[in-house]
């Protein structure tokens, strides 16, 4: 005769992926209209950094890769380059 154990309840964890993906599209959102209000601000290379995380954190390495880059090519200077490069290993390292 099988034995049926107590199954744990899976609700609590389908209940939180909702959640996540939720802020991430809020994330990614907010940031867009940032950078449609704000096209000449000098912060812009940390809000392509922001996108590139939120569409590492989505799921989507391509338009992650396409914000880092912006990212990249908006810094001014090798500490805003080096604070970029943190963003993209945080997100590798996340990847796997």
């Amino acid at each position: 005769m099988r034995r049926r154990w107590p199954r744990k309840p899976r609700h609590r964890v389908r209940l939180q992926l909702p959640d996540r993906r939720q802020e991430v599209r809020r994330g990614i959102t907010f940031l867009n209209s940032y950078t449609s209000a704000h096209p000449t601000s000098q912060e812009l290379w940390r809000v392509y950094a922001g996108l590139g995380d939120a569409y590492s954190a989505k799921g989507d390495p391509a338009k992650a890769k396409e914000y880092y880059d912006k990212a990249m090519a908006a810094a001014h200077d090798t500490a805003e380059r080096t604070e970029v490069w943190d963003s993209i290993n945080a997100a590798a390292s996340e990847a796997k």
